[in-house]
Parts: structure tokens; sequence; C-alpha cells
């Protein structure tokens, strides 16, 4: 239903406009929650 083509099943563009941006949201409040709790490194 959402697949780019047939025999191509990775999403369309219209699935990809709607998920990407929560998807990068949830990557980014992963990192700041990482940060957090992560103890800070000097190298």
């Amino acid at each position: 239903m959402y697949a780019a083509g047939h025999g191509d099943s990775r999403p369309n563009s219209g699935v990809t406009q709607m998920v990407a941006p929560q998807f990068v949201n949830e990557i980014f409040d992963a990192a700041i929650g990482y940060e957090a709790i992560a103890p800070a490194r000097d190298e």
C-alpha cells in the first residue's frame, strides 16, 4: 500500500515525508537524553 512501486517495498515519498520528521525528532531526543546521562570524556 505504501510501497514506492510494484516490486519495490521501499516507502513512497508521501510516507517518507510523513515519517521522516518524527524519526528525526526521536533520534535527537535520544541523543539529548544520552548526553544527559553519559559521563563527559576528554580525549
